[in-house]
C-alpha cells in the first residue's frame, strides 16, 4: 500500500512537471508576444509625439481665413511617360577674330569673304591703269637637257640615277649579276 501511494505520488509529480514545463513555454511564448507589441506601440507613441502638438496649423494644408475667402481653381495636369530634361543653355559664344562681331568665327565671316572675292576679281572700282603689268614674250631656251642625256646614254660606263626610284640603272647587262626583263 505505501508503494502503491509511493508510485502514485511519483506519477502525479512527473505529469505535474510536464504540465509545468507545457505551460511555461505557453508564458514565454505569450510573453514574446507582448514584448513585441509593446516595442511596436512604444514606438508608434514616440513617432506620434515628434509630429505637431494640438492646434499648431502651420505647414502643407493651412489655409488662413483670407485664403478661405478667394476661390482658387485647380489646374489638373495631364500624365506622361516622358520626361523632359532641362537643357543648359550653351556657354560658348563664338566671335570673329577678323571683325570682331559675336556669333561666327573667322573662317565664316562674310566681310572676310567679301574683301577676298573683291581682290580676286575684276571690277572697275579695282582696277587702276598704273598697276597694270606688261606681258612680254620671250624665246626659250635651245638645249634640252633630255636630248644631252640621250646623247650621253651612247658610252658604255654611264649609270642613270633616278631621284624618284630605288635602283641605280645601266645600258650594260654585263654589269648586272642577276637581271629580269
Amino acid at each position: 500500500m505505501l508503494q502503491d501511494k509511493y508510485q502514485l505520488q511519483k506519477n502525479m509529480n512527473v505529469s505535474l512537471t510536464f504540465e509545468r514545463d507545457h505551460v511555461s513555454a505557453k508564458l514565454k511564448l505569450a510573453m514574446e508576444k507582448i514584448f513585441g507589441m509593446t516595442i511596436g506601440a512604444e514606438k508608434i507613441d514616440r513617432m506620434l509625439s515628434l509630429g505637431k502638438r494640438a492646434g499648431d496649423t502651420r505647414g502643407l494644408g493651412f489655409e488662413s481665413e483670407r485664403s478661405k475667402q478667394e476661390v482658387k481653381a485647380v489646374k489638373f495636369i495631364k500624365e506622361s511617360s516622358s520626361t523632359k530634361v532641362k537643357v543648359s543653355p550653351k556657354k560658348f559664344i563664338p566671335i570673329c577674330h577678323f571683325c570682331g562681331v559675336f556669333g561666327h568665327i573667322r573662317p565664316r565671316c562674310n566681310v572676310l569673304r567679301k574683301k577676298k572675292r573683291s581682290a580676286y576679281c575684276y571690277s572697275p572700282r579695282n582696277f587702276n591703269p598704273s598697276q597694270r603689268t606688261k606681258l612680254v614674250w620671250r624665246k626659250k631656251e635651245e638645249k634640252c637637257l633630255v636630248t644631252l642625256m640621250a646623247l650621253s646614254a651612247r658610252k658604255s660606263d654611264t649609270w642613270y640615277f633616278d631621284i624618284g626610284c630605288s635602283r641605280h640603272m645601266s645600258g650594260d647587262k654585263c654589269w648586272f649579276t642577276n637581271l629580269n626583263t
